[in-house]
C-alpha cells in the first residue's frame, strides 16, 4: 500500500469525534490544567498524525518538546506541510500524468540519415561479432 493511499484511509477513517481515554482524577488546580494542556495537544497532534496509537505513543514525546522554546514553530510547519498534503490529496489531478508527447520541445533535426547510419553501423558491428 502507497503512502499516499494509507493518509487516504487515516484520512477518511478518522473519528470525527475525538475519543477519550480513561484519565486519572488530578489533585488541584495545576492537574486539571495539565490534563487540559494535554487533551490540547493531542487534539493538535492529531490533525497531522490521524491515528489515535500513534498520538498516544508519541503525546509524551510531544509534551516535552512544547516545553522547548521554539516549538510553536515547529508546530506550525507541521501543520503546514499537513496541509500542504491534504491539498495533494485532495487535487487527484497532480498525480496524473497529462504530458502529450506532441507537446514536446525536441528540436527539429532535418539529418535524418544519421540515425540510419547509427543503425546500419549498429547492425554492422552485431553482424560481425555474431555473424548472420
Amino acid at each position: 500500500m502507497s503512502i499516499l493511499a494509507r493518509l487516504r484511509k487515516y484520512r477518511n477513517d478518522a473519528p470525527e469525534t475525538p475519543t477519550e481515554a480513561p484519565q486519572e482524577p488530578q489533585e488541584g488546580n495545576e492537574g486539571n490544567d495539565i490534563t487540559e494542556k494535554e487533551e490540547a495537544l493531542r487534539e493538535r497532534i492529531k490533525g497531522f498524525l490521524y491515528d489515535d496509537t500513534l498520538v498516544e505513543q508519541l503525546l509524551p514525546v510531544f509534551m516535552k518538546m512544547e516545553a522547548v522554546e521554539g516549538s510553536e514553530s515547529i508546530f506550525e510547519l507541521i501543520e503546514a506541510k499537513e496541509t500542504q498534503v491534504s491539498n495533494l490529496l485532495d487535487n487527484e489531478s497532480a498525480f496524473e500524468g497529462e504530458t502529450n508527447p506532441d507537446d514536446r520541445n525536441i528540436p527539429a533535426d532535418d539529418s535524418g540519415d544519421e540515425d540510419e547510419e547509427e543503425e546500419d553501423l549498429v547492425m554492422k558491428i552485431l553482424s560481425e561479432k555474431y555473424g548472420e
